[in-house]
């Protein structure tokens, strides 16, 4: 994923973590969406996602998906690599740290 679309598909990159965190498959997801597994897999890389799908989701994976993003979305941080400034950005509880995998 190039770095200038890291920022753009945040809330993909962020129901991909909730899913992973939850012990779930994309086919989880898609079965609960009644949908294919390849449009989860697209929902993962969207830079918006609509409202009744995320209230899907958020119900799913136990997690308010609107409300974070709604008081986070200039605090997110997404970390790709390992680095020596993620322990300083970990000092910082204002911000959502994010890694990916």
């Amino acid at each position: 994923m190039a770095k200038n679309n890291k920022k753009k598909n945040i809330i993909g990159i962020l129901i991909r973590q909730k899913m992973l965190e939850a012990g779930l498959k994309a086919c989880d997801l898609a079965k609960a969406l009644n949908c294919d597994v390849s449009n989860v897999y697209k929902i993962f890389k969207r830079e918006y996602i609509d409202a009744k799908v995320l209230g899907k989701l958020s119900k799913l994976l136990n997690y308010n998906f609107s409300a974070d993003l709604y008081e986070n979305c200039k605090r997110i941080v997404i970390i790709e690599t390992t680095s020596h400034k993620i322990s300083q950005l970990q000092k910082d509880k204002s911000l959502k740290i994010i890694y990916v995998q």
